[in-house]
This record gives structure tokens, sequence and C-alpha cells, in this order.
């Protein structure tokens, strides 16, 4: 594995190491511990090869979008950009992200580029809670 320079990383589904399964677990086993966080904008699901991942559309002015923010230098940016951007359905960018008990501050993550005509909204904001409310299974890398 590579080391980066430091870059906080905001994940706010199947790149969460508690969420992570197969090869996608590999992918971020180098994270450590996050902390607890969210942006704004809203949360959609989107169905692939029998599991479920969400979709962030970021907006400054929308609703809380819960996640967890990671210092990145321990992982290798390569592999996560190539699972993500596969499809072109993502798009990495800095991005307004608060720490829980902390201050707004700048953090990469994955932004849906996609339409989103036509998925189910996550109003709450939360993927592991909509797992855990639905019983679906999370995507597998």
């Amino acid at each position: 594995m590579s080391e980066g320079k430091s870059r906080p990383l905001f994940f706010y589904g199947v790149l969460q190491p508690d969420l992570a399964e197969g090869a996608v677990a590999d992918l971020v086993a180098g994270l450590g511990p996050g902390t607890p966080a969210f942006t704004t904008g809203q949360l959609y699901v989107v169905e692939e090869r029998g599991g479920w991942h969400p979709a962030l559309v970021y907006d400054p002015s929308g609703a809380p979008v819960r996640g967890q923010l990671f210092d990145g230098s321990g992982v290798d940016i390569a592999p996560l950009d190539a699972f993500e951007l596969e499809g072109i359905d993502y798009d990495r960018r800095a991005i307004a992200v608060r720490p829980e008990g902390g201050h707004w501050t700048s953090a990469e993550a994955y932004c849906w580029r996609r339409p989103v005509t036509g998925l189910e909204s996550i109003d709450h904001g939360d993927f592991a809670r909509w797992l855990q409310e639905t019983g679906l299974p999370v995507l597998r890398g």
C-alpha cells in the first residue's frame, strides 16, 4: 500500500469500515478509526449487483447526511478511485464536513454525478440506519 499525503476523507456508505464487506473491506483496511461527522445534501440508494449503496448529492443548503471523517494518509487513493469512479457514477471532490463536536472543515468525498430520477431518497440521511431499517444487503466489492 502506498502512503499518500494526509487528506481528510468523508465516507457515508460502503467505504465506512463497519459497513465494508468483501473486497471493499480490503480497500479501507488502512483507514483506522473514523470520527462521526456529517455533511449536507440529499442521500439516495442505488441497487447494483445484488446489494445497495448510497449516492450523495452534495448541497451546502441541504439536509444532514451522516458518515465518518478519516485521515486518509493510510490508504492508497488509486484503488478507492477505481472502485468508486467505475462507470463514472461518482466524482471525488472537496466538500464541507463537520465532525461531531467540531467545526466545519473540508474533506474529499465521492459525490453522485448521475440523474437521481427513480432513485429512493433516504430522508434521514443515514445509510447505515437505512440498511438496518430495511434489512437489505450492502453492496460487496
